[in-house]
């Protein structure tokens, strides 16, 4: 598949990512809060050295891992939207200890055998919780491993409909750019070409897709050279790997 017909393959997908971040300056409405592949080995520290998951907002790191997963499948990388599943399940993991205005957390009364069957609270008949997130990751890892890629991304896609009318963050494409950047070092740290192509694909298009007011110009910048590398350069030679940390770097800068 040429760089083209990646850059095609991604189209729509990153049209209904602006879509949703552009819907995400409305204030919360409609929801209450209620009180495959063998583990890859892990990329060496980025150059900062910072633990971007320590400030995240973690449900906007959930949907911005599952749109990435979401991507992978478009381009028919199992291993590399298995890898993002495996990160948005890090992240989801964490959300009964840091709340998130995304996704809620369970409460005690919700039933969880009909949890697990994808109905949503009483309270908060759309909105999608902790549990049904982490539910909906596990079932989309182990249908790609069994090799109904089409199936797991309607798992995924039902995480992203199950935030409706939520407050987005309008810097969800950085999160995304950030997650694909890490993702990138992890798959050139092991030799995964395929996969290093498509975290990088991912990450330049999450970076031109930003439309914040602040660092756009510098996105779109550091999309342009990502694209490069990936139009020019041998993605495993010492031009790009040795770059890789210093992008994520400077992505994780940004907030």
């Amino acid at each position: 598949m040429s760089a083209i017909e990646l850059h095609s393959a991604f189209a729509g997908r990153i049209l209904k990512l602006g879509s949703l971040v552009l819907a995400g300056v409305a204030l919360l409405s409609g929801c209450d809060r209620n009180p495959l592949s063998p583990t890859p080995q892990r990329a060496p520290p980025m150059a900062n050295g910072a633990d971007p998951s320590h400030h995240l907002e973690l449900g906007a790191a959930v949907l911005a891992a599952v749109e990435n997963a979401r991507n992978a499948i478009a381009l028919r990388d199992p291993i590399a939207a298995t890898n993002d599943i495996r990160q948005a399940l890090s992240y989801a993991k964490m959300l009964p200890d840091r709340p998130s205005r995304l996704i809620l957390a369970t409460s005690g009364d919700i039933d969880q055998a009909s949890a697990r069957q994808g109905s949503l609270t009483r309270q908060s008949p759309r909105c999608l919780t902790d549990f049904q997130a982490l539910v909906k990751l596990g079932a989309a890892r182990s249908l790609l491993q069994r090799g109904d890629q089409r199936q797991a991304d309607v798992e995924l896609l039902a995480i992203q409909t199950g935030i409706p009318h939520r407050p987005v963050p309008i810097d969800l494409p950085l999160m995304q750019a950030r997650e694909s950047l890490e993702m990138a070092q992890s798959a050139a740290f092991t030799g995964r070409v395929s996969e290093l192509r498509t975290q990088l694909l991912g990450a330049e298009l999450a970076l031109n897709t930003y439309a914040g007011p602040r660092h756009a110009t510098e996105a779109k910048k550091l999309a342009f050279t990502i694209g490069q590398h990936l139009s020019e350069f041998s993605l495993l030679s010492d031009k790009t790997t040795n770059l890789l940390p210093l992008w994520s770097a400077k992505v994780n800068t940004w907030d």
